[in-house]
């Protein structure tokens, strides 16, 4: 740990990360999401930055990092670069990691006091990767407006797709219109698969009901804003 966050090096595994951060404010999200990744038998073996370096589109580190505006740690023959996460992933699979890099660790910013945060999934079975999954930030000020955020999806495009809360809707009242409002940033970036395992459109209805609900939840975490005042 560091003053302004976690440094996680290449070798820890995702459950030794899961229990490190399961009492911290803020990293409800990265807590819940690490619990659907795979089975503890994978996340007792499987590290931090072996998931983010495969890059695959529908698991749930890739989105976490960006969720938490995190950042990774490169190594190369010119030395060691830092790179934002947001930065990091090009296509399925795919980063921009040179051939002769190669990540050696990830930054994660320890939330400020008042965020909340939140995670959904949904899955045919535990342990899938995601159809869809979902995860927020958010702060919110006692009189429930808005003040910052970010919200990001999985399983819906060739990487993680990051939207923060828009400049018009900070000072808004967090309701269920300004929920909607956010989600029309973050459609115009969806290009879910249309597959055997779910349809193009059933994608996007997940979209839509999974972000309301961590949208939700993020608000309740930050200042203690109840459910019941979100419509």
């Amino acid at each position: 740990q560091e003053v302004d966050g976690i440094h996680v090096g290449a070798m820890v595994t995702q459950e030794r990360f899961r229990h490190a951060v399961s009492g911290y404010p803020g990293f409800e999200a990265l807590n819940v999401g690490m619990q659907h990744i795979g089975h503890p038998q994978t996340r007792s073996t499987g590290t931090v930055s072996g998931s983010i370096a495969h890059a695959d589109p529908s698991a749930e580190l890739p989105l976490l990092l960006q969720v938490y505006r995190g950042s990774l740690d490169v190594l190369g023959p010119s030395g060691t670069r830092e790179i934002e996460a947001r930065d990091f992933f090009l296509f399925p699979y795919t980063t921009i990691l040179e051939p002769e890099e190669l990540l050696v660790s990830t930054r994660w910013p320890v939330p400020l006091p008042g965020i909340g945060s939140a995670f959904r999934e949904f899955t045919r079975r535990r342990g899938d990767f995601a159809l869809v999954a979902v995860a927020c930030q958010l702060r919110v000020a006692q009189d429930r407006r808005i003040e910052d955020g970010v919200l990001g999806a999985a399983g819906v495009a060739g990487t993680p797709v990051i939207v923060d809360v828009p400049s018009d809707l900070k000072g808004r009242v967090l309701s269920g219109e300004a929920i909607d409002y956010w989600l029309t940033t973050l459609e115009p970036l969806l290009d879910p698969p249309d597959d055997l395992e779910a349809s193009s459109a059933l994608r996007r209805r997940l979209v839509r009901a999974l972000v309301r609900e961590a949208v939700m939840e993020a608000g309740h975490r930050s200042r203690g804003v109840g459910d019941d005042s979100i419509r």
